[in-house]
Parts: structure tokens; sequence; C-alpha cells
């Protein structure tokens, strides 16, 4: 029985594999390509009683053959094949950087007080406080078997009860021009920052998700060392719930353990992670800049080979055109149409995710083999109180490979 493991941990490739199919047919075997959709011919034989193909299988690899049931006149090419290659591995001591979206600052730790006469208890984890208010009102907990509250039929004279959020970080450089907060039903709160009122009228747009609304407010009411964002809400049984509140800007962020810093923007990375470089919650896409100077002749066929990286995908641009994308071994995209004689523009961008935005963030297991409701509300021995945040970013520096 093979153990299960991640999909990245599964390295076995074949560099030859001969496949069987039973079946009796004069059509010829053929591969298609999904990823380009053009049509290659196969090694193959027709015996009396099955078709075999040999083929090879890279990490993750897989095949579509099809095989007519009668003998057809067209014919294909095959897949090309190189003798030579040549690679020029594009080592940077560190890489010049843009980013889709602003970085990220998350709080989901406030200190806060349930009712108007309540005392103001510790900080907490936001989902958690949304339980100690619920158990406050004696209403139900939010878990997979809940009903959505907008599916929720409105009770006429609900429960509610006062609730003060007070989310407090550190900020070393304070960020220039605007920063927006992130809230979900942003028009249900009373926002502060620093004793500076921010209306929900400023609502500026959204940001991942059309109910993740955002909130523009100017830099200058952040100030060095320790600042309050205040939230304050009549909590009642139809509330959508309390959820993580997100902070916007041109800034970097430090964490450690369960506490973040604010200071100045990042504009270059090293290879590596990027979540310990400035960039720990960050979630959009990061593009990494470079020049490589090539020279190809019509025989040859160039390609951008990205050995390691952390996201879900890899984007390849050439001068300013998108040569391809790749996501699966062996992380190569043909550049071959974009490349000039001379300097070539080249940049290489990481697809991110939302894991390190949107959690599970404190679940102990770093890779759990299943997300849902119970890992972001873990208990005991299945929490940790700081960060537990996934590596993102170029891993390895990439290569451009010749071939002819």
């Amino acid at each position: 029985m093979i153990e299960p493991c991640m999909v990245r941990d599964r390295k076995m490739t074949y560099s030859e594999a001969l496949i069987n199919i039973f079946i009796s047919t004069k059509g010829k075997a053929i591969e298609l390509d999904p990823e380009t959709g053009k049509v290659y011919s196969t090694n193959s034989k027709n015996l009396s009683d099955r078709i075999t193909i040999t083929t090879s299988f890279d990490e993750l690899g897989s095949r579509l053959f099809m095989i007519p049931k009668e003998k057809e006149n067209s014919s294909f090419p095959s897949r090309p094949s190189f003798k030579k290659e040549k690679a020029l591995k594009l080592n940077r001591s560190s890489w010049d950087i843009s980013t889709s979206e602003p970085n990220v600052l998350v709080l989901d730790t406030p200190s806060f007080r349930i009712g108007t006469e309540g005392k103001w208890e510790k900080a907490t984890e936001i989902l958690r406080v949304d339980s100690k208010v619920k158990d406050f009102l004696g209403i139900q907990h939010r878990g997979g078997q809940m009903l959505q509250p907008w599916a929720k039929k409105k009770n006429p004279d609900p429960k509610k009860t006062a609730v003060n959020l007070s989310y407090k970080f550190e900020v070393k450089s304070v960020p220039a021009g605007t920063v927006s907060l992130a809230i979900e039903k942003p028009e249900t709160f009373r926002i502060s920052v620093n004793g500076n009122a921010v209306s929900s009228d400023s609502e500026s747009g959204f940001w991942c998700d059309r109910s993740l609304r955002t909130i523009s407010f100017s830099a200058n009411f952040l100030k060095k060392g320790i600042n309050e964002i205040a939230m304050e809400c009549d909590y009642t049984e139809d509330h959508p719930g309390l959820e993580i509140v997100y902070l916007l800007g041109d800034f970097s962020v430090k964490v450690s353990g369960n506490k973040s810093t604010v200071s100045s923007p990042v504009r270059e990375l090293k290879t590596g992670d990027w979540t310990k470089q400035g960039f720990p919650f960050y979630s959009g896409n990061m593009t990494y800049l470079t020049t490589a100077n090539l020279k190809k002749t019509a025989k040859e066929k160039v390609f951008v080979k990205v050995p390691s990286y952390r996201g879900t995908a890899v984007a390849v641009y050439v001068n300013g055109e998108k040569a391809g994308i790749t996501a699966w071994a062996p992380g190569e995209v043909d550049i071959s149409n974009f490349v000039k004689t001379g300097s070539n523009d080249i940049r290489i961008e990481i697809l991110g995710n939302r894991r390190n935005s949107h959690g599970p963030l404190h679940y102990f297991e770093k890779w759990p083999m299943w997300t849902g409701p119970g890992q972001y509300t873990s208990q005991d021995k299945n929490w940790t109180d700081d960060y537990n945040l996934v590596p993102c970013g170029l891993m390895e520096n990439p290569l451009v490979v010749v071939r002819s």
C-alpha cells in the first residue's frame, strides 16, 4: 500500500513505459496534447489482440491517447526530440519584483468586550471571540452544519449585544499615501484608527471577494509605535459573524510568533520563501524581473525552466508578451517565438494562493490532509497561537534552456 503524501512530493518519473491496451482495431494510436491542442503520432504497434504504446512520464505526468476504429489516411508528426541542450542559469543575488495587489497585514487577534458593562478581555483569535459572543447571547455557534446567515429566517426581535474589538500592532515606518481595511459587512461597524473615525462611506471596492469590502483612509492616521484599530458593532443573532480584518497597503510585514510589525516596503527579494522577506500574509501574484542576452537560430527552441517554486503555477513573460504558463513538471515554458537576439526582458510570475491570508492560520499542521471548519477552530494540541504559514515564492533560480 502506498502511503499518502503531498502531490509535490510525488517525484517518480518513467523514462520508458509500455502500455498494453487489449483491443483489436485497425486504427493507429495517436496522442492528444490538451495543453496545446496538437496531435502527435505514437511509438505503437497493432497486434492481433492488443495495441502496445511505448511512451514516458514526467513527475505527475499524464498522457491522452485516442485509437480510431478504422485506419486513417492522415498522418501526424512525432513529438519533437532534441539532441543538444545548453542552459543559462539566471543567477541573481536579489530580484527586482512587482506585485499584483497590495501587501497584507492580517488582524485576527483583538482584545474585546461583550456588552456595554462587560470587562475588556485579553487578545483572542477572532473566531473564538465570535463563539464567546454567541455563548453570551445563547445562540448556535458557526460550523459545517449551520444555515448560512443570508438563508436564515429573520427574527423580528433578535437577541443583541454591543461588541468592542481592539486590534493593536507595531509600525516602524509609516506607509505613504493611502491604506485600506478589508472587512466583511463594514456598514455594521463603527471604525477608528488611533482615535480617527473611518467611515464605511469611504468604501473603495473589494479585495479577493465581493463580500470583503475595502475602506480607504489616509496613512497619516498611522504612527510609529503601537497602533490601534478599534471596531464596535451591535451584534445580533442575524449578524453574519466576526471575521479576520485585513490592512492593505504599500508596506512590509514581519511576523514573530503571533505578533506583526509593519515597516517600509520591500522592492527586492532573494530566491526563496517570500513569507520571510516582508510578505508573510501576501497572497497575490509575485513577478520576478530580469534580463538575459540570448541568441537563437531557426533550428533551436528556447525554454524558461523553473525547477522549484511554491505557488499555484508560473507564468512567463518575454519582452512584454505572455509566453505561457506551467503548473507541472518539468516546469518549462517555450519562449522561442518571443525571443530576440540580444537583451531580452524576462518576467517570471509566481501565481499565489490565499492560504497565508485566509488560513487556516493557527492549525498545528502546516499542510493538513483536509481543510474544513474544524481546522479554523481547532483546540488543544491541534491549535497554535503562532501563525503557521506555508512557504511561497521562487525557491530555486530558473534557467534559460536552448535545445537543438
